[in-house]
């Protein structure tokens, strides 16, 4: 903010005086990106017109003593340091320059607060050598500034465009210097496959290289007896068959509807297989071992152990009947399952049902490894997708080789 002239309060009181009410002192003046000030606006109402006139003001004193006044303040542009500042002010404060009382204590003040940053030092300064100028001066200033800070810009932008342009050049050409023959007939299979190419850029170096690996892809085809048609279809076709295996994959993942059924599988046979140990070892009397079984069941299903064969199987029939009978089952399977896994049938007749079950999951376990492997190409589902126990139950139903014939319904596996 300028600095007020040395009559600026005399004026402001003959203003007033005069019948005009101070609006601003002083007043902001706001041109495009630049902030001026200009030392008061005033309105008065004009009687003969019926309206308010708003006047802006300018004080400058132009005195005998500005000659030295001027000097000193030009002398300001060389002040460096908070130190040199100091100097500076004490020098005008000698030769009389500081008129309004209390000038130089205040002068002195913002000097030794902006003496520890460089910034707030950088203000003062600018501030100071900025409070005698009028604002005609102050407009050119700010305008010049403006216009430096335009042409810094736009230097800048077209700086960094030409290196950015550069350094692209400069990456095409290293990606053109690193086809070599052996690149291009890799890339050239690559595309007579599946149709695609590598990254390679935008430019001069980018294009070149595709039609390189184009070339050289046509040149092995014809050599091949391949037609252009042939080729496309061919290529369709392969495509079409990655599209193909990244669908089943992503089935068969833990958020796929596949994916999802294989782990209530396992989950069901898990607690099939968890059931059948309790009831043999109930069969048998074998008391220690049952008590062993149950704690198992528990720390699975994080409720208490059960202390019988019954309340074993009514805590694992809601998972086993997700692995047997699915989300899909109708009403009269679900009747069927929950009729036959009675829980108060005896050890012998649980042992047996959990035979046929075994049997008839064993099936579709068969069924759905076939479909896996045909559909994603690989031969990792019984050792990426199943449980132990579920491994063993595709095993045994892989040995009988009676996989998917015949499997029974849930009627069959229980009897009515």
């Amino acid at each position: 903010m300028p600095q007020k002239d040395t009559i600026h309060t005399a004026v402001k009181t003959a203003l007033i005086k005069d019948g005009w009410t101070i609006l601003a002192d002083p007043y902001t003046i706001i041109y495009r990106r630049s902030q001026l000030y200009a030392d008061l606006c005033a309105e008065r109402q004009e009687e003969s017109q019926g309206s308010k006139r708003v006047i802006v003001v300018e004080i400058k004193s132009f005195r005998g003593a500005s000659a030295l006044h001027d000097f000193h303040a030009q002398k300001l542009a060389t002040v460096q340091t908070p130190e040199d500042a100091m100097a500076w002010a004490q020098e005008g404060q000698a030769l009389g320059l500081f008129k309004q009382p209390g000038q130089y204590e205040r002068g002195v003040a913002a000097i030794q607060r902006a003496a520890q940053d460089p910034q707030a030092f950088a203000r003062w300064k600018a501030a100071a050598m900025q409070g005698g100028q009028s604002i005609t001066e102050q407009l050119k200033q700010q305008l010049e500034q403006a216009k430096q800070a335009e042409q810094v810009r736009q230097f800048n932008f077209t700086d960094q465009r030409i290196r950015s342009e550069g350094a692209l050049d400069r990456e095409a050409s290293d990606a053109d210097v690193s086809f070599t023959p052996e690149a291009i007939g890799n890339a050239a299979d690559r595309y007579n496959v599946d149709g695609t190419l590598p990254p390679m850029g935008m430019g001069k170096a980018g294009s070149a290289g595709r039609a390189a690996i184009l070339n050289e892809a046509a040149r092995r085809k014809a050599t091949e007896g391949v037609s252009g048609t042939d080729q496309r279809i061919a290529q369709l076709g392969a495509k079409g068959e990655a599209q193909a295996k990244a669908a089943s994959l992503r089935a068969y993942s833990a958020a796929g509807k596949e994916g999802q059924a294989i782990q209530a599988t396992n989950t069901g046979l898990n607690h099939l297989e968890t059931i059948e140990q309790l009831a043999q070892a109930q069969k048998n009397g074998q008391t220690q071992l049952f008590n062993s079984i149950a704690n198992k069941i528990a720390a699975a299903t994080g409720q208490p152990a059960p202390t019988n064969l019954a309340a074993a199987i009514t805590m694992v029939a809601p998972e086993v009947s997700k692995a047997v009978i699915g989300a899909a089952g109708g009403q009269e399977e679900r009747a069927n399952f929950a009729k036959n896994f009675n829980p108060n049938g005896s050890p012998e007749q649980t042992l047996q049902g959990i035979g046929v079950i075994k049997d008839l999951m064993g099936g579709r376990l068969t069924e759905a490894q076939r479909t896996y492997e045909r559909t994603t190409g690989s031969t990792d589902f019984r050792g990426k997708m199943l449980s132990p126990a579920a491994q063993r139950v595709l095993d045994k139903a892989r040995q009988a080789g009676d996989a998917g014939a015949g499997k029974p319904s849930l009627s069959d596996i229980f009897g009515q």
